[in-house]
């Protein structure tokens, strides 16, 4: 037993430096990302995902979430709770406590940290429906301007600083501004009544595909006025084969 003891011993003081290596780390991978997030995007957009799971006690999230008024790295820990008078199996999932990364238990950092590439790729999702989301919003105010006549109206919008909660002001025009420098692929679809597919495939046609990999991608005024002729043509010469 003592040999079995000392052995345990030996492989403990062999593992420690490499846990202890693994958490630095895992500390300064999630400070640089969360100060990326913060400082040079300025997201202020909330995401979770679920990175581990007690099955049938507890649970936690890996999340950015708002906590003590600014947006964090975070973990959020569940605890599930039977309901009395149900199958063994039905009750519901209780929040107990939402904690900055950085300040929770190495045990907690070591079950989560894994999940934060899952995390990014979240808040990557909820960003581009958030863009979307506004798009299709600026689309519908700058219709009902140009039904009512008005040329423009100031609105607030966001500035660099949204997680901060500033904001300025900017005019809303009923057609594009002259300053614009470029427009989302899924919205020339919308104007040209076509999928946003169809015009993907045209441009990785002309060779110019990496300049609009998917339908959140902008493209230049300049590629878009291409984008038009080239439908155009298209529909030019199916008149003229009737």
């Amino acid at each position: 037993m003592t040999d079995q003891l000392n052995k345990s011993i030996e492989h403990l003081r062999t593992l420690s430096p490499k846990l202890n290596k693994a958490t630095d780390l895992a500390n300064a991978a999630v400070a640089v990302v969360e100060k990326f997030l913060n400082d040079e995007c300025s997201l202020g957009i909330p995401a979770r995902k679920t990175a581990w799971v007690n099955e049938g006690e507890s649970s936690l999230d890996l999340a950015y979430e708002r906590v003590n008024g600014k947006f964090r790295i975070a973990i959020i820990e569940e605890e599930w709770i039977p309901i009395e008078g149900q199958l063994p199996d039905f009750g519901e999932w209780r929040h107990v406590e939402t904690r900055p990364w950085a300040e929770s238990s190495r045990g907690d950092k070591l079950r989560t940290f894994a999940a934060l590439p899952t995390l990014l790729d979240a808040i990557v999702t909820e960003v581009e429906a958030a863009i979307q989301k506004i798009d299709e919003t600026v689309a519908a105010v700058e219709k009902i301007m140009g039904a009512m006549g008005t040329p423009s109206i100031k609105v607030p919008i966001p500035t660099s600083d949204v997680a901060k909660g500033e904001m300025t002001t900017a005019k809303i025009q009923p057609s594009y501004p002259a300053h614009r420098a470029n427009i989302r692929v899924n919205q020339l679809a919308k104007e040209m009544g076509l999928p946003s597919k169809s015009i993907l495939e045209r441009i990785n046609a002309e060779g110019l595909g990496d300049q609009a990999p998917n339908h959140m991608s902008l493209i230049t005024l300049g590629l878009a006025a291409s984008v038009r002729e080239w439908f155009a043509a298209n529909s030019r010469s199916s008149e003229g084969e009737k």
